[in-house]
């Protein structure tokens, strides 16, 4: 007689994504929240970023690619860019907001971080905008604080 395999995964929320609406978690939908309290105008998610466009490497490239174990040869193809898509952008583009839980292996997110503020000081000379990253709501109120703070000091110096 076969045994039978139990069905052991964990069962699958239903409802989740509705919950969330256009927003990939829970924090991201809290900042949504609280940018809407405070009554800041935002986008979520308008735009990728090019940091890095695509290019030909001129040297031999070779490399492992996920269907094969062996080095491919690569020269002359192209390498993929490196984009960026914040979370929450200000509708001048007068802050960027990125909401992070607490993930500490998320190494490609923090290269990404300091090309996105590389690319900035050198595509945005004047008017720097306020750029945050927030892990909890603490920091949500921290931040609505300070772009409130930002935009009356700068209409009342105007």
């Amino acid at each position: 007689m076969r045994r039978r395999k139990l069905n052991r995964s964990t069962p699958k929320r239903k409802g989740k994504r509705r919950e969330l609406g256009k927003y990939k978690s829970s924090l991201e939908k809290e900042m949504a929240n609280e940018l809407s309290n405070h009554g800041i105008k935002f986008d979520y998610e308008p735009e990728s970023i090019t940091l890095v466009p695509r290019f030909i490497y001129k040297g031999k490239y070779l490399k492992m690619t996920p269907k094969s174990k062996l080095l491919t040869d690569k020269t002359g193809k192209y390498v993929d860019s490196i984009t960026y898509t914040p979370d929450f952008v200000g509708k001048e583009k007068e802050f960027y907001i990125e909401v992070k839980g607490y993930n500490k292996s998320n190494i490609t997110f923090t290269l990404r971080w300091k090309l996105f503020l590389w690319w900035l000081n050198n595509n945005r000379t004047e008017n720097l905008p306020l750029v945050f990253i927030v892990k909890n709501k603490q920091q949500m109120i921290e931040a609505c604080a300070e772009i409130k703070k930002t935009y009356n000091d700068n209409r009342t110096g105007e």
